[in-house]
Protein backbone atom coordinates (compact mmCIF):
# COMPACT_ATOMS: atom_id res chain seq x y z
CA UNK A 1 0.00 0.00 0.00
CA UNK A 2 1.52 3.53 -0.96
CA UNK A 3 2.02 6.27 1.71
CA UNK A 4 0.57 9.52 0.70
CA UNK A 5 2.54 12.57 1.80
CA UNK A 6 0.45 14.98 3.49
CA UNK A 7 1.20 18.68 3.53
CA UNK A 8 -0.38 21.30 5.69
CA UNK A 9 -1.14 24.28 3.94
CA UNK A 10 1.89 26.99 5.13
CA UNK A 11 4.12 23.77 3.63
CA UNK A 12 2.27 23.67 0.69
CA UNK A 13 2.51 27.35 0.14
CA UNK A 14 5.99 27.38 0.70
CA UNK A 15 6.63 24.48 -1.47
CA UNK A 16 4.46 26.29 -4.67
CA UNK A 17 6.17 29.71 -4.06
CA UNK A 18 9.49 28.02 -3.93
CA UNK A 19 9.09 26.10 -7.09
CA UNK A 20 7.56 29.43 -8.79
CA UNK A 21 11.05 31.36 -7.96
CA UNK A 22 13.00 28.62 -9.44
CA UNK A 23 11.20 28.70 -12.62
CA UNK A 24 11.66 32.42 -13.22
CA UNK A 25 15.17 32.48 -11.80
CA UNK A 26 16.40 29.77 -14.69
CA UNK A 27 14.30 31.82 -17.40
CA UNK A 28 16.81 34.30 -18.06
CA UNK A 29 19.89 33.62 -20.55
CA UNK A 30 22.72 35.84 -21.50
CA UNK A 31 23.66 36.48 -25.39
CA UNK A 32 24.88 38.05 -27.98
CA UNK A 33 23.05 39.39 -31.03
CA UNK A 34 23.88 38.18 -34.14
CA UNK A 35 24.03 40.64 -37.52
CA UNK A 36 21.05 39.97 -39.85
CA UNK A 37 20.91 41.99 -42.57
CA UNK A 38 22.64 45.96 -43.06
CA UNK A 39 22.92 48.64 -45.77
CA UNK A 40 26.22 49.46 -46.31
CA UNK A 41 24.78 52.92 -48.37
CA UNK A 42 22.81 53.91 -45.31
CA UNK A 43 25.23 52.70 -42.42
CA UNK A 44 22.78 50.64 -40.67
CA UNK A 45 23.41 47.19 -39.40
CA UNK A 46 20.51 45.11 -38.44
CA UNK A 47 21.35 42.41 -35.59
CA UNK A 48 18.57 40.08 -33.98
CA UNK A 49 18.00 37.94 -31.02
CA UNK A 50 15.55 34.89 -31.26
CA UNK A 51 14.50 33.29 -28.58
CA UNK A 52 11.38 31.31 -26.78
CA UNK A 53 8.40 33.08 -25.16
CA UNK A 54 8.97 31.82 -21.62
CA UNK A 55 13.22 32.87 -21.50
CA UNK A 56 13.95 36.72 -21.23
CA UNK A 57 17.23 37.06 -23.04
CA UNK A 58 20.31 39.05 -20.82
CA UNK A 59 21.76 40.66 -23.95
CA UNK A 60 25.68 41.18 -24.50
CA UNK A 61 25.26 44.88 -25.52
CA UNK A 62 29.26 45.15 -25.26
CA UNK A 63 29.76 42.33 -27.66
CA UNK A 64 27.12 43.65 -30.06
CA UNK A 65 28.97 46.77 -30.15
CA UNK A 66 32.03 45.71 -31.10
CA UNK A 67 30.86 43.58 -34.01
CA UNK A 68 28.88 45.89 -35.31
CA UNK A 69 31.80 48.42 -35.11
CA UNK A 70 33.86 45.69 -36.58
CA UNK A 71 30.95 45.72 -39.60
CA UNK A 72 31.28 49.30 -39.79
CA UNK A 73 35.12 49.74 -40.21
CA UNK A 74 34.97 47.52 -42.83
CA UNK A 75 32.47 49.78 -44.90
CA UNK A 76 34.69 52.74 -43.84
CA UNK A 77 32.91 54.72 -41.30
CA UNK A 78 34.82 55.08 -37.81
CA UNK A 79 32.19 53.89 -35.06
CA UNK A 80 27.99 54.21 -34.08
CA UNK A 81 25.59 53.36 -32.02
CA UNK A 82 22.66 51.34 -31.18
CA UNK A 83 18.80 53.65 -31.73
CA UNK A 84 17.13 53.84 -28.64
CA UNK A 85 14.62 51.02 -29.59
CA UNK A 86 14.24 47.69 -31.05
CA UNK A 87 11.34 45.51 -32.52
CA UNK A 88 9.78 42.83 -31.37
CA UNK A 89 7.84 40.40 -33.33
CA UNK A 90 6.18 37.01 -32.81
CA UNK A 91 7.93 33.91 -35.13
CA UNK A 92 5.60 31.36 -35.11
CA UNK A 93 1.85 31.09 -35.31
CA UNK A 94 1.39 30.48 -31.53
CA UNK A 95 3.81 33.39 -30.57
CA UNK A 96 6.26 30.69 -28.92
CA UNK A 97 9.25 31.71 -30.36
CA UNK A 98 10.08 35.73 -30.33
CA UNK A 99 12.34 38.03 -32.10
CA UNK A 100 14.21 40.92 -31.22
CA UNK A 101 15.56 43.29 -34.18
CA UNK A 102 17.93 46.02 -33.23
CA UNK A 103 19.48 48.63 -35.23
CA UNK A 104 22.98 49.99 -35.26
CA UNK A 105 23.83 53.82 -36.98
CA UNK A 106 27.08 54.00 -38.47
CA UNK A 107 29.14 57.23 -38.13
CA UNK A 108 32.06 58.29 -39.82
Amino acid sequence: MRKLIKFKNKDFLLLTTLFCISLLCGCGFTTSLYTSGGSRADGTITMTVTYGALRVPKINWEAARKKAIERCRLWGYSGGYFFETGNRECVDYNCNTYRNTYTFQCTK
